[in-house]
């Protein structure tokens, strides 16, 4: 027997080679036998049927013997791979990874607290110790700041403080405090963050961005949203909006549906195109049939950063999941807009009006005339306001009601046209949901609830003042009580209905235990608002004729009845104005 090659050294642990055994009869003439192979000390490699493969660093013999025949043998002399040592250590971030970034910088916003709970999809940083053959090793690199774990900044003025806190394979870090320098922040380069390995490292420079500063009255060319047909261009001069000129721009798409953002949607992309060409923001609708949310991501060479966002919709117009029809006889809202509403805003406003006019249908009474308007409101974040008015109708059971109503979204005197809820010119979900909310302010939820000076009707108990102690403000309408009741909130021991009791919704909102009502500040993640028989109910106990089959189902969050407040997420902001008008 013969083997080849004669001997075998393996460079790295990748390696392999095919050893060949050749068998000759006592007459000369090559054999084809079965072969046994083995290795010594099988610690260092495998063989199967020939074919050697390294397992560990060090030295043996390959053996191959006839089946049957143990005395005919050969081996070759085996020299594994170099045992392995660290020859480079590799930080990878999530931040350079998600937002596209080259070189050794990682980016962060500022006065956040990071989710411990993140999964890797935060600010965090992982590193791998490598091999002279470019395998990872198993234990983690150490990895700290020059000079600890814990670096206090005061870039700016304030004191804010950044942690590495380490995870099984990551380590996180977590910034806490803030940054008094609002609106010209600088950037906050942190000392080195250092990744090590025995005497091998890697490092990565940690910056707290700064902030690109906006010109004064930009907002004002700023688009809310647009409305565009496909084929069309449209070009925004944004020239004059920032201090600074941006060097890096990232520009992201995502699928605006029902007012939601639903990441991921290769449709966005499609719909439509934007370019950012020295200024000069280029939009292009590309193809119809929906709306695209579009976010940029503005960055200088100097570390500051800041970002816009816009919703565009391409031959779109929000529905209602199950939209009605308006009123041709019987109860009408009748809507009077001003000028400057879109066909798109003024056909979703009358979706909001058609489901009051269904529940109210059984009303014979002339129209109701609602102006829809614009002005300042200067309050914050307010989005809008409503409140009845006209003449005051008092009917024959003692309640009332009032012959008009306005509504009116919040504008600044010197924006170019007028604001609608959150994106503008796209009258999405959030539009349909506030003009239903607003509605139902004027038609009594929360201004008919007052004292009205002996009308016939219950009125709101134990109303909060502003700087007084919060009360157990509740509406104790007999109809309104009993839907609370069959929803689920039997087991309350409060005042019902319980209506909320601070802030600049309290008195004329239902309390954020009805959490998903759409006379409520709150709603339930992503899920539409209902406007319910608790709702209904209310206005039964004004005086009106109700439909309750037209409330939508309606059932309280699974939380404890007799507890306090739940937690809640504000959906809009409105101002409730007393009623205005003589009585008649």
């Amino acid at each position: 027997m013969s083997l080849s090659p004669n001997r075998i050294e393996f460079q790295t642990p990748f390696d392999s080679t095919r050893l060949t055994a050749t068998v000759f009869d006592q007459y000369g003439r090559e054999m084809t036998v079965a072969i046994r192979w083995s290795v010594v000390p099988d610690s260092v490699a495998t063989v199967t049927g020939g074919l050697v493969r390294p397992t560990a660093p060090g030295t043996g013999f390959v053996r191959a013997a006839v089946e049957g025949f143990p005395r005919v043998r050969d081996s070759v002399p085996l020299t594994s791979f170099d045992p392995p040592v660290p020859t480079e250590v590799v930080i990878q971030s999530m931040d350079r990874e998600r937002f596209r970034m080259t070189g050794e910088e990682v980016w962060t916003e500022p006065d956040t607290t990071v989710n411990w709970d993140c999964s890797g999809s935060c600010n965090d940083i992982r590193a791998s110790a490598l091999d002279q053959y470019g395998q990872a090793l198993p234990r983690t690199p150490t990895i700290s700041f020059a000079g600890g774990d814990t670096v206090w900044t005061h870039a700016g003025g304030g004191d804010l403080k950044v942690v590495l806190e380490s995870r099984s394979d990551r380590v996180i870090i977590g910034t806490f405090g803030s940054r008094d320098c609002w609106p010209a922040c600088p950037a906050d380069v942190l000392p080195p963050i250092i990744a090590s390995y025995n005497l091998v490292s890697d490092t990565l420079v940690y910056i707290i961005p700064g902030n690109i500063e906006w010109s004064e009255g930009a907002w004002r060319t700023m688009p809310d949203g647009l409305d565009m047909s496909a084929g069309e261009v449209v070009s925004l001069d944004a020239t004059g909006w920032f201090q600074q000129r941006p060097d890096t721009i990232l520009i992201h798409y995502s699928d605006w549906i029902d007012g939601t953002d639903a990441h991921g949607r290769d449709e966005a992309s499609e719909r439509i195109s934007v370019r950012w060409d020295d200024g000069d923001v280029r939009v292009t609708a590309l193809a119809g049939g929906g709306a695209t949310s579009v976010g940029m991501s503005l960055r200088t060479d100097d570390f500051r950063s800041t970002w816009i966002g816009f919703a565009v919709a391409v031959d779109w117009c929000f529905t209602p999941d199950d939209p009605r029809s308006r009123s041709i006889s019987g109860f009408a809202l009748r809507l009077a807009f001003d000028g400057g509403w879109s066909d798109c805003a003024r056909t979703v406003f009358g979706y909001a009006a058609a489901r009051w006019e269904e529940i109210l249908a059984g009303n014979d009474i002339p129209p109701v005339e609602v102006s829809v308007g614009y002005m300042h409101l200067g309050f914050g974040f307010t989005i809008a306001a409503a409140w009845p008015r006209g003449s005051r109708v008092d009917r024959e059971d003692g309640s009332f009601y009032f012959n008009g109503g306005s509504t009116v979204w919040n504008k600044h005197p010197e924006a170019p046209d007028i604001y609608r809820p959150r994106f503008g010119a796209v009258s999405d979900r959030l539009f349909y949901e506030t003009a239903l909310h607003e509605l139902g302010h004027v038609l009594g939820i929360g201004t008919y609830w007052h004292d009205h000076h002996g009308a016939d009707t219950p009125d709101l108990q134990n109303p909060w003042r502003q700087g007084g102690k919060i009360r157990d403000t509740h509406y104790p309408g007999p109809n309104a009580v009993a839907a609370f009741d069959a929803a689920g909130g039997g087991a309350y021991s409060g005042g019902k209905v319980p209506v909320s009791n601070e802030g600049g919704g309290a008195n004329a909102h239902w309390r954020d235990i009805l959490c998903g009502e759409i006379m409520t500040y709150c709603r339930r993640g992503e899920l539409p608002l209902s406007l319910s028989a608790i709702t209904v109910g209310a206005l039964e106990d004004f005086g009106w004729t109700v439909n309750y089959e037209a409330a939508d189902p309606y059932t309280l969050a699974s939380y404890d009845m007799a507890g306090a407040r739940a937690g809640h997420e504000p959906w809009i902001r409105d101002l409730i104005l007393p009623p205005t008008g003589g009585s008649r």
